[in-house]
């Protein structure tokens, strides 16, 4: 399709969205770049003026020097159109409605110089803003912000919503957000798969696996969780009690004898098998034989038993195999230990935990968090959700997978153990390895969301997270 009707397109999508929120007698400042952006920008202001919108100027930030070809056309027809056209930044600041239109996606670097003020302009200014496109400043790849950034109320994003849109720090300035349609298309734009997706209410109702009536316990699969220190019967709990409640039809702990007390009392549906000190792993075999998938990892802490099961396990085990919390910490003292040829494994590290299993500080990963993320996935043939303010779920050779669900409701202590049961119980209950590990994340960040307006987020705990389970289960059902 011809850019220019792609940019009269994107334009007229933008001032629709100024003409739902601003009436005609607002004061309106579109604040253009030399580039398509800017093109943009002037189009959607000869748009509006020519609808009545007569209290409309376009700045020309940046300058007349280096305009593009695109910028330089829609420029002279806004001219011939007698749209006020300003030079410079306005000595005045009472306008209602600033429009960034400054870069967009188009940028690559840290904003200065004379851009850096355009950009403080914005920023200290009272007027509503609207982003065109993406705000200027966000690296629309990762998200990141490493300088001078516009800070939106809206952004109207055309086509596709860009990552730098869902991932913080750039989720943060990007306001609300509206993707827009212009007549971009998949099969138009892209030469391969995307190189990341997002999951949909619709997508995860499709994934889950569906009960039968004519079932038994049986017919939804066992999950061996292996969970638990001494000290630590709460992660054990979190993690069996939520693979229940996604669908598992038996969960049995193991734990130490310690903790068989405490366990029985919080989740009487669970099969205890319970081992002391220096007899570990001689249960497990038939244990593992047993069961459908394996959990390991919640509380085990690092110590040599927790060490000798977890060995075990991952040379033994034939289903596949979740593991969390101290198992990670545990493998990333010995990658060698994912080097395991029968199961298909499930990997779930916050950042910290990513930090160890990749040997890289954090600042490192988040700049290069895609391709680290996805090579590791790819290297060991494993899923791996990374867990951060917005989850990301790689698997090996596909598009990594963004979840938009979740808040800071999620951000206590045993959020992490309940999204490793919830994995397992779906597994167990149906799921692929992968589309569990595609559609927890998006499943826990709801319960997050569903807990915090019914506690507010300072207040929940995961207790009230496991208990938003069955209603996210009826929402996203329905």
């Amino acid at each position: 399709m011809d850019d220019l009707v792609l940019m009269e397109r994107a334009a007229l999508s933008l001032s629709e969205e100024i003409k739902k929120r601003f009436s005609k007698d607002e004061r309106i400042l579109i604040l253009c770049g030399t580039g398509n952006n800017g093109a943009d920008g002037v189009c959607a202001g000869r748009i509006l003026f020519n609808e009545g919108y007569l209290n409309i100027k376009i700045c020309l930030a940046l300058g007349k020097e280096k305009l593009s070809k695109a910028m330089k056309k829609q420029l002279s027809i806004a001219e011939a159109y007698k749209v006020p056209v300003l030079s410079e930044l306005p000595e005045t600041d009472d306008f209602s409605v600033i429009v960034d239109a400054l870069f967009g996606t188009g940028l690559n670097r840290p904003i200065e110089g004379k851009a850096a003020s355009v950009v403080d302009f914005i920023n200290s200014n009272d007027a509503f803003v609207i982003a065109c496109d993406s705000a200027s400043g966000i690296d629309h790849t990762s998200g990141s912000v490493n300088g001078p950034c516009v800070k939106a109320d809206l952004t109207v994003s055309f086509a596709f919503l860009k990552r730098g849109q869902i991932l913080f720090p750039g989720r943060e300035y990007s306001g609300e957000t509206i993707v827009r349609d212009i007549g971009i298309y998949p099969d138009e734009s892209l030469n391969n798969a995307p190189g990341t997706v997002m999951l949909e209410k619709e997508d995860v109702k499709r994934l889950l696996p569906r009960r039968r009536r004519n079932s038994h316990k049986g017919t939804y699969g066992k999950v061996l969780c292996i969970a638990g220190s001494v000290g630590m019967a709460g992660a054990a709990y979190f993690s069996a009690k939520a693979a229940y409640l996604c669908g598992a039809g038996l969960v049995r702990l193991y734990s130490p004898e310690e903790n068989r007390i405490i366990l029985q009392e919080r989740v009487p549906e669970a099969v205890m098998t319970s081992f002391v000190e220096k007899h570990e792993t001689e249960p497990l075999s038939d244990l593992i034989l047993d069961h459908d998938v394996v959990l390991i990892g919640p509380g085990i802490g690092k110590g040599k038993g927790a060490r000798d099961i977890l060995d075990y396990v991952l040379l033994n085990a034939s289903c596949p195999v979740v593991l969390d919390a101290d198992a990670l910490n545990i493998i990333a003292e010995d990658k060698s230990l994912l080097n395991c040829p029968n199961s298909e494994l499930i990997l779930t590290p916050h950042m910290g935990e990513l930090s160890r299993l990749l040997n890289k500080p954090v600042p490192f990963i988040r700049d290069n968090f895609f391709e680290l993320c996805s090579a590791f996935a790819l290297e060991h043939q494993l899923s791996l959700i990374a867990k951060d303010a917005v989850s990301l779920v790689f698997l090996p050779g596909k598009s990594a997978i963004i979840n938009p669900t979740g808040d800071d409701s999620l951000s206590t202590a045993g959020s992490g153990d309940i999204l490793s049961g919830m994995i397992a119980g779906l597994i167990a209950s149906g799921a692929s390895p992968s589309d569990a590990a595609s559609i927890a994340p998006f499943i826990h960040g709801l319960c997050g969301e569903e807990a915090g307006k019914r506690n507010s987020a300072t207040s929940v705990t995961a207790q009230d997270i496991l208990a938003a389970i069955p209603t996210v289960f009826c929402e996203v059902l329905s």
